[in-house]
């Protein structure tokens, strides 16, 4: 993909097969990292190798980490990006934390994306663990703990993405449905959008991090 400005007005995205105009307006913030460019519109982002960016932009100062994923301070946001999304977060409905034990070197903290929908996987090592679950508690909204192994998230993301899954869908397949209580005269109550639990946690080879 390439991208340039045209007529100071719009950004214009180009395929091999398509091109794609974006205004300049309904840009809402783009982030810089090493050669690469994240630009966040109200409801699409895009992402693409593009150096030097040539119009107004935030030069994240941040870490990369494993997976081509990168994670830093925006002005008192914490932008989260990999080489297919990115996300300034102020707060997050939905953050796990995995592959969490007193034997590991490295974990994994999950910042979930519900609107897109898209799981940012960010590996730490486990010497920063204090300071990384106080940056989780201050912006998380609902916190899990999936406990020493990683999650199966292409599988989770791929039936949100088929089915329409909500805030209350996720929140029931990671075991959190509180909000929805059973009235035991309700013959008719079943659980959010009636779709059963994500299957048990499992590696693949997209998602599992390994640790170091």
């Amino acid at each position: 993909m390439s991208i340039r400005v045209v007529d100071n007005s719009f950004l214009r995205l180009e395929t091999k097969d398509e091109s794609r105009d974006i205004p300049l307006a309904a840009v809402k913030d783009t982030v810089a990292f090493e050669g690469r460019v994240w630009v966040m519109c109200e409801e699409d982002s895009y992402t693409f190798k593009c150096s030097p960016c040539t119009w107004d932009h935030h030069s994240l100062a941040g870490v990369k980490h494993r997976n081509n994923t990168c994670t830093g301070d925006v002005g008192g946001r914490y932008f989260v990006g990999d080489d297919k999304h990115g996300a300034l977060i102020d707060t997050c409905e939905i953050v796990c934390i995995q592959r969490l034990s007193r034997f590991s070197t490295t974990f994994d903290v999950v910042w979930l994306d519900i609107n897109e929908p898209h799981a940012f996987i960010v590996t730490h090592v486990s010497d920063d663990k204090d300071d990384v679950l106080k940056n989780v508690q201050a912006r998380g909204q609902h916190i899990f703990d999936l406990g020493p192994d990683p999650y199966l998230w292409s599988r989770a993301i791929q039936s949100a993405r088929e089915e329409g899954w909500e805030l209350e869908d996720w929140l029931y397949v990671f075991g959190d449905d509180s909000s929805e209580e059973e009235d035991p005269d309700d013959g008719d109550w079943e659980p959010p959008a009636k779709r059963a639990r994500a299957s048990s946690p499992e590696s693949d080879s997209d998602d599992e991090a390994y640790a170091i």
